[in-house]
């Protein structure tokens, strides 16, 4: 009987071990994944913190992302987005294709600078332009397709920028602006095959410039006029930019995510359906984090 237990030990032990390792490289996967996209799409290089997947309530979640400056700028970056958090409903996690009921990003910050005669944004956006002409996929370090995603929902919150330096404009501390909460809907719907990470990154890169083009009544022409030329250039994001508390969009959470769900149809697990049935809770909890 001893000799029974402990070979049920040994191999509990030893399955324990199997799947700790499986969701380890689940984690390196997905954040090899966006650090390739995003640094593919911006041709800036792009770094992200620590990364967890869970498969029991259906998310992942992202510590921070950093998008370097382009050299001979005085930040080290662009922007920095202080956490991601998603839902990714389990049972499509082995499509070519996953559906994503909502994507959030949090405490956004942007670092708008000119030096040498060039813009650190400028840079980025003809970057974007050179991305949008050609639609290469990018490389993978395996040779396999990559990931497709449609996003029902994406929110951007707490926008925050600044103009960190620029010739010739004095009280640099008083170019800011703050947009509580940007929300776009059905990005890569209408494409059967979805968007790839650097074109999902692509999207919200534009997005974020976007806004702060349209509220960034306080800065000067110049660089509104810089912004909207490199976004003229690209191909336009439908957004809506959402003013009031920051609580506005994650108070309506729930009910998307139950919707979003629901029209995930016969694909969805159980399992996933719970998962996302309880979404709305986690980030309800932890908007005012």
């Amino acid at each position: 009987m001893k000799g029974l237990m402990r070979l049920v030990g040994g191999g509990f032990a030893l399955l324990l071990i199997l799947l700790a390792g499986f969701f380890i490289s689940v984690d390196h996967w997905a954040g090899a994944a966006i650090e390739r996209g995003a640094t593919y799409a911006l041709g800036v290089d792009t770094g992200v913190g620590f990364v967890r997947v869970s498969f029991i309530l259906g998310t992942l979640r992202v510590s921070s992302l950093e998008i370097d400056n382009p050299p001979g700028f005085d930040a080290e970056h662009l922007i920095e987005i202080g956490s991601v958090r998603l839902a990714v409903p389990p049972a499509t996690l082995r499509e070519p294709v996953v559906a994503i009921p909502i994507m959030e990003f949090d405490s956004v910050r942007v670092s708008l600078e000119k030096a040498g005669g060039a813009t650190n944004y400028g840079i980025v956006l003809a970057n974007l332009k050179r991305f949008e002409a050609s639609r290469a996929p990018a490389p993978t370090a395996d040779g396999e397709p990559e990931k497709r995603f449609i996003v029902k929902e994406i929110v951007i919150r707490n926008i925050h920028a600044h103009v960190e330096k620029f010739e010739r404009l004095g009280n640099l501390a008083a170019l800011n602006v703050t947009i509580p909460e940007v929300l776009l809907r059905d990005v890569g719907a209408d494409n059967a095959e979805g968007v790839a990470m650097e074109e999902l990154t692509n999207v919200v890169v534009k997005a974020v410039f976007t806004a702060i083009v349209e509220q960034g009544v306080n800065l000067p022409a110049t660089i509104l006029g810089g912004l909207r030329g490199g976004l003229g250039g690209l191909t336009r994001v439908p957004l809506d930019v959402i003013g009031g508390a920051a609580g506005s969009v994650g108070d309506r959470l729930p009910d998307g995510v139950r919707d979003s769900a629901r029209k995930l149809g016969d694909g969805a697990s159980a399992a996933g359906r719970k998962a996302l049935d309880g979404l709305g809770r986690i980030f309800g909890r932890d908007r005012n984090e």
